[in-house]
C-alpha cells in the first residue's frame, strides 16, 4: 500500500483543474463530490470526504443541501481519512431524504458495514 504523503502528491497532481469552467457558469461555484453512487430505480448515494480540521465551504453545504431534498438522495460526509491501515475513528454525518441528521462515530469498517446497509435497503 502507498504512503499518505505519495498518494496525496499524485492526487494533486491529477486533480482536473475545474476552475478552467468557471466562466461557463457565470454567478455559480463549482463544486466537486468525492463519490457518487446510483442505486437501482434511481437512488443515489453522494459522499464528501474532508479532513478532521476542515469545515465545508458554504456553496458545498448548500449543494449538499439541496441534493439531499431530493427523493431518494442520501448524503453522507465524512470527518477523516478513508484507508483501511487507518484504525482512528471518524465522524459520519450522513442525511437522509425526509430524516434528520443522523451523526455517528464509526471506524472505516463501520462505515464499510453502513454503505453496505444503504445498497442493500429496499426503496419504493
Amino acid at each position: 500500500m502507498k504512503s499518505k504523503l505519495v498518494r496525496d502528491e499524485q492526487n494533486i497532481r491529477t486533480r482536473t483543474n475545474f476552475e478552467l469552467f468557471v466562466d461557463c457558469f457565470p454567478g455559480k461555484g463549482i463544486t466537486d463530490i468525492d463519490m457518487a453512487v446510483e442505486h437501482d430505480k434511481g437512488r443515489f448515494l453522494f459522499v464528501e470526504v474532508k479532513h478532521p480540521e476542515a469545515v465545508i465551504e458554504i456553496g458545498q453545504k448548500i449543494l449538499l443541501d439541496n441534493l439531499v431534498r431530493k427523493p431518494r438522495v442520501t448524503v453522507a460526509v465524512v470527518w477523516g481519512e478513508i484507508d483501511l491501515d487507518t484504525k482512528h475513528p471518524f465522524i459520519s454525518y450522513m442525511r437522509h431524504w425526509g430524516v434528520d441528521d443522523i451523526r455517528k462515530q464509526v471506524d472505516i469498517h463501520g462505515f464499510r458495514h453502513w454503505l453496505k446497509r444503504w445498497f442493500a435497503q429496499e426503496w419504493d
